[in-house]
């Protein structure tokens, strides 16, 4: 799922709202590929949390890595939502809504290498918890990205 249109989710019922980044790496073949990935994370007064993923290049890159891969996946591993990059991307989004309490993954492929990120959606906002990390810990979003979010 592409959304060319905007940057970032707006609800009229939002309560509050967070935004977070990490830089994601490969090494293939003796090449290091970079992404961003940035999770913008809004509590809505329905109960849900409404999650917008979004990847981006890093460094000089203009572009994503071709056929990178991005999936959603719910409890059991059931894939909820994909995208994937094409030679023109320079970015990707996918929106997502959770529960409080509810798990999911974030599974990124490149060139079959296989990142998967671990989350769980906790009673606040300031409680997305990382279940597991594979390096730096997602901060407050101070990433010098080339387009607004």
């Amino acid at each position: 799922m592409r959304n060319a249109g905007t940057r970032s989710i707006t609800s009229n019922n939002a309560v509050n709202s967070i935004t977070r980044g990490k830089a994601i790496t490969w090494q293939i073949n003796n090449i290091e590929t970079q992404v961003i990935l940035v999770l913008k994370i809004t509590a809505e007064a329905t109960e849900t949390t409404d999650i917008c993923l979004q990847l981006y290049p890093a460094g000089n890159n203009n572009n994503l890595p071709i056929n990178l891969s991005v999936k959603v996946l719910a409890q059991a591993d059931k894939t909820c939502l994909s995208s994937t990059s094409t030679e023109e991307d320079d970015w990707i989004q996918v929106e997502f809504a959770c529960y409080q309490g509810e798990n999911f993954k974030i599974e990124l492929n490149l060139a079959g290498i296989i990142i998967t990120e671990k989350f769980s959606i906790e009673n606040s906002l300031t409680q997305l918890i990382m279940v597991e990390d594979r390096g730096k810990l997602f901060s407050p979003l101070v990433l010098n990205l080339k387009r607004p979010i």
